[in-house]
């Protein structure tokens, strides 16, 4: 072959080269993406697990009052946040706006109609959960977690993880 011809062969093959190299990490990319839960849940998940810390922290001081009254309607004004229902039976020890990653989060302690004290942290954020609870672990505690449209949900507490699920599945399906 002529030495013009041997070039464009060359640059040919490197630019196939380059453009399967380019195919491949954009197909590898969208795999991993649909495998690899969004860094956000973990975010998340960290943002709710320390606001359960700070109310933990906030109930033993006795300078710092809890607030019971649980407006749904000023809370979503304020924030920009929908606070589920919470089921009947369940009482609200305490409701706090704390800031988050995507902006303000609203977190509660709760006393569920059984006597155990569970946290609820809401927020804006995206996870791999959708309406159904999704199980996850931080400090050696379960923290059930779930969305609803834009905002997500987690609930945690000092409860085995099979009654945190069950507990969360209230609160997603209210």
């Amino acid at each position: 072959l002529p030495r013009r011809e041997i070039t464009v062969v060359a640059g040919a093959r490197r630019v196939a080269f380059a453009a399967a190299l380019l195919l491949g990490g954009w197909l590898l990319h969208d795999a991993a993406e649909s495998v690899a839960p969004p860094v956000q849940a973990a975010t998340f998940v960290d943002q709710a697990a320390a606001s359960y810390r700070a109310s933990l922290t906030r109930q033993a001081m006795l300078s710092q009052p809890e607030s019971t009254l649980l407006d749904r309607t000023e809370l979503s004004r304020a924030t920009g946040l929908i606070v589920p229902a919470i089921p009947t039976g369940w009482q609200v020890l305490d409701v706090q706006v704390y800031p988050a990653t995507s902006g303000m989060a609203v977190a509660m302690v709760l006393r569920t109609d059984k006597a155990e004290t569970v946290a609820l942290f809401t927020a804006r954020a995206e996870t791999p959960a959708d309406r159904l609870p999704v199980l996850d672990r931080r400090d050696s505690r379960s923290v059930a977690y779930w969305e609803e449209g834009p905002f997500a949900f987690a609930l945690t507490g000092e409860l085995p993880a099979a009654r945190m699920l069950t507990l969360s599945a209230s609160l997603a399906g209210g």
